[in-house]
């Protein structure tokens, strides 16, 4: 069975946590199944051979169909609801059991765990089953047998020998006549704050099952100060006026030292949507304090989420968080804002003619035997301009272009055309499927209109709107309306950690850029793959292990996203001082390197020097990062990074960058005016999209990157627009300012998925000369393309890096107005070309 059927069978359970942390046992977990149960299904795969008088209920799971029976029988001592663990037989073995869960028990500050569970009695016509076994895990996957229950063995704590009807069960010697039988653990070995419970019953040959009841899990509070908030999760509906909401946060066992605790914000609301007025607590006893924050009217109408979060001070020595975030998820009171063509800017006449007109929202309307609305003949009110449908047998019509965002909720008014009598009624279809008609009318009441509504459409992504007249009288339509559509998918990683396995998400869907995506704290966080391409509209993240995207995936956010993200890019290690070193920069928001950093990535040092170093445009020289010192990457700055002794991952831990994201200052014109950049967001960007748009960079529109593979030390490679070169994630790369710099700005819209290009070149048909001593390798190309001239070309041809000296080198003059550079790159009309002499030059 898969796990993500064992957590939709603990949705049934029943949980009673209890907050007293005092010393000696206190319950943390308790079912007694006291509850409703026709969660089940009632049509089981297999019914028992006899059931009259009693009241079953059950649950055929998908994958094994194995069947979950609970319910109130009239069986000897049993008071309540019970839940009968079976198993079909012909479908349940010891290999593939039928397995109930508890799903997740925090049981964070508990130690000394101990379980007790009430089994009983199981209906006169199923059998005891041969096999059942209690079991425990810390993560969900690894178990351990607390107990295994096997008929007829003689070690088992229980043996229900006899279940006839009338008949006695014994176990260990007792009479149980269906009665309870109570069994305690307290075997648990291991440690964890997420504890997962599980009863497996194997079948044999006929119906089996156990009766159980009164799970109770009881455990020592620690001694340790626990802290965390009372809640994970709350939910605030924002009006027209600031109003204030407290969160509170509970700390328990305090040893006698100052508590310091601070409180970090962050979520998909914008700064300005709240305000944080505690910043930080304090406590000196055994306490609940409060966090205040103010909730903001905003102009837009967007869900969004605040996420307090617990931050240690240097101040806490030992303390246990029991509950480390917290989130506020606020609605907005006001309707959602629709998007409306109102044919403003229709061009219709008097005359029926199919046409088109570029309406409201950048969206083309198309349409079929319509014309003007004949000057609100019928002196209804129409408020400007409308379409009139001509009818049936002309397909009269009006459709639009594709609409991005999908569709929730239509409307559209309606008005009698011209006075003739004979009813009227329109049909809406959405991407040619029927989404419904409006009713039929024909009357044109003074100031009266028919509003055509359909609700709850639920089309994500492209949809394309029409409205057709499938009557045969005239009908006016005006001010069409809808409502985008964004649906929630959630994270379970039931089955894995991978992104891209549809089972692992609530909806058995891999999300795309039109879903909502929120990734909770739960046992498997997810993990995008090496050549997985993510997408989502707005991402929320409140996994304590966060997102972790493996070097050569790519992860692009439409809309906001909150929560960290950690990006893995693969450096090779060379020895040697100036080798092995990597062009990088953050793809995140936030990441700080220090000497813990430095070590936790493998980061080359010597002496005070480390291997992470900053490019001085003055001085075309390197800044190595010094030990002891704590700095944070820049958002679109490059580095120089080295390993020290192996190829590994260089991690990258942060927020998404979900905006345009500009470079702090202006680029620098010292020296060559080299800048050294790095792509910003978690996703590859075409080089070409921002070197035609970036002003800073108009006088040549070429970038460098480094090839690490080019010789034993590496060169650098110029890459100009018509090679596009798409930049991974977390690749740097050079720039060369114009002599009045600027600023130079990644465009958000700019991000594209891509086979990871880190450390890679891409084949073109081009003239390639190379040069090599053995050791040392070197190339220059000649492009031959339609659009280029023999001079020079902005965007077409490409100098050598002179950011540093190029000793060993090949290199090209334009053939006209060379003017003494030395061009890498060079790009040459296709015609002529015997004509064309090509100056060569070697260092």
């Amino acid at each position: 069975m898969k796990q993500k059927n064992f957590l939709k069978i603990a949705m049934l359970f029943v949980f009673a946590i209890i907050s007293n942390f005092s010393f000696g046992q206190t319950t943390i977990y308790t079912q007694s199944f006291e509850t409703d149960l026709d969660g089940y299904s009632h049509t089981p795969s297999q019914t028992p051979a006899t059931d009259a008088g009693d009241q079953y209920f059950y649950r055929a799971e998908p994958s094994d169909n194995s069947i979950y029976e609970g319910g109130v029988g009239p069986y000897t001592n049993i008071t309540g609801s019970w839940l009968f663990v079976g198993s079909n037989p012909k479908t349940i073995n010891s290999s593939n059991p039928g397995i109930l869960s508890t799903g997740m028990i925090n049981v964070t500050g508990y130690s000394d765990l101990e379980l007790s569970i009430d089994f009983g009695a199981v209906p006169a016509d199923w059998d005891v089953a041969d096999e059942l076994k209690v079991e425990y895990s810390w993560n969900n996957s690894d178990w351990f047998t607390l107990y295994d229950f096997e008929s007829p063995a003689t070690n088992s704590p229980l043996v229900l020998a006899n279940n006839t009807a009338g008949g006695s069960n014994t176990a260990n010697g007792v009479t149980l006549n269906y009665a309870l039988q109570t069994i305690i653990s307290n075997n648990f070995t291991g440690s964890g704050n997420s504890l997962f419970l599980r009863i497996q019953c194997n079948a044999g040959s006929n119906y089996e099952a156990f009766g159980l009841d009164n799970i109770i899990l009881k455990g020592t509070a620690s001694s340790s100060p626990t802290i965390g908030f009372d809640t994970s999760l709350s939910s605030q509906t924002e009006t027209n006026a600031t109003f204030n909401v407290t969160i509170p946060v509970t700390v328990s066992n305090y040893d006698g030292n100052q508590i310091d605790v601070s409180i970090a914000a962050s979520g998909t609301a914008e700064s300005g949507d709240y305000s944080l007025n505690t910043t930080s607590l304090s406590f000196t006893t055994d306490e609940s304090q409060n966090i205040s924050l103010d909730i903001n009217d905003d102009a837009d109408i967007d869900e969004e989420t605040i996420i307090l979060t617990i931050t240690e001070t240097s101040a806490v020595t030992g303390l246990i968080i029991s509950q480390h975030t917290h989130t506020i998820t606020i609605s907005d009171d006001e309707a959602p804002i629709p998007l409306v063509e109102d044919f403003t800017n229709s061009m219709a006449t008097a005359s029926y003619l199919s046409s088109s007109f570029l309406g409201n929202n950048n969206i083309t309307w198309t349409y079929e035997s319509s014309r003007n609305e004949n000057g609100d003949g019928n002196g209804v009110g129409i408020d400007g301009n409308a379409l009139m449908l001509r009818d049936l047998a002309n397909n009269s019509k009006v459709t639009s272009s594709t609409i991005s965002g999908g569709i929730s909720n239509f409307s559209v008014k309606l008005y009698k055309g011209f006075t003739g009598s004979g009813n009227r009624q329109v049909e809406l279809f959405i991407n040619n499927i029927s989404k419904g008609v409006s009713v039929i009318f024909d009357d044109a009441d003074d100031k009266d209109d028919y509003t055509f509504t359909v609700n709850d459409i639920n089309i994500k992504g492209e949809i394309i709107i029409e409205i057709r007249n499938i009557s045969s009288k005239q009908v006016i339509v005006d001010n069409i309306s809808w409502t985008t559509y964004s649906p929630t998918v959630t994270w379970e990683g039931n089955d894995s950690t991978d992104w891209a396995t549809a089972t692992n998400w609530d909806t058995d869907v891999v999300p795309d850029s039109d879903d909502n995506v929120v990734i909770p704290d739960v046992i498997t966080a997810p993990i995008i793959g090496a050549t997985t391409a993510a997408t989502a509209n707005n991402l929320t993240i409140t996994e304590i292990d966060g997102l972790n995207i493996l070097s050569g995936g790519s992860l692009i956010v439409e809309g906001s996203s909150t929560g960290n993200v950690t990006y893995n890019r693969t450096v090779n290690f060379v020895s040697g001082d100036l080798k092995g070193w990597f062009l990088m920069a953050s793809p995140v928001v936030g990441q700080d390197y220090d000497d813990a950093y430095i070590t936790a990535n493998d980061i080359a040092s010597k002496n005070t020097n480390r291997g992470i170093a900053t490019y001085t445009t003055s001085s075309d020289s390197w800044l190595y990062h010094q030990g002891a010192a704590s700095a944070t990457f820049t958002v679109g700055k490059g580095y120089s990074v080295k390993r020290q002794t192996n190829t590994g991952d260089v991690s990258f831990t942060g927020t998404l960058n979900t905006d345009d994201a500009g470079v702090d200052a202006l680029l620098s014109t010292d020296g060559n005016r080299f800048n050294l950049l790095g792509n910003p967001y978690t996703s590859f960007l075409s080089s070409a999209t921002f070197l035609n748009n970036e002003s800073a960079i108009s006088d040549t529109k070429t970038m460098w990157v480094y090839n690490e593979t080019l010789g034993t030390d590496g060169q650098y490679e110029v890459k100009t627009v018509n090679q596009d070169f798409k930049i991974a994630p977390g690749q740097g790369f050079f720039v060369q300012a114009n002599t009045t710099g600027g600023t130079f700005n990644f465009s958000e819209a700019n991000q594209i998925h891509n086979a990871d290009t880190f450390q890679k070149t891409e084949g073109k048909t081009e003239i390639t000369l190379s040069i090599t001593d053995g050791t040392i390798n070197n190339y220059s190309k000649v492009y031959y393309l339609e659009n280029a001239s023999r001079s020079f070309d902005i965007g077409y041809e490409g100098e050598l890096f002179n950011g540093q000296s190029n000793s060993f080198a090949v290199y090209t003059h334009l053939i006209s107005d060379s003017q003494g550079k030395k061009y890498q790159v060079q790009s040459l009309p296709k015609e002529d070309y015997e004509n064309m002499v090509i100056p060569i030059g070697v260092n």
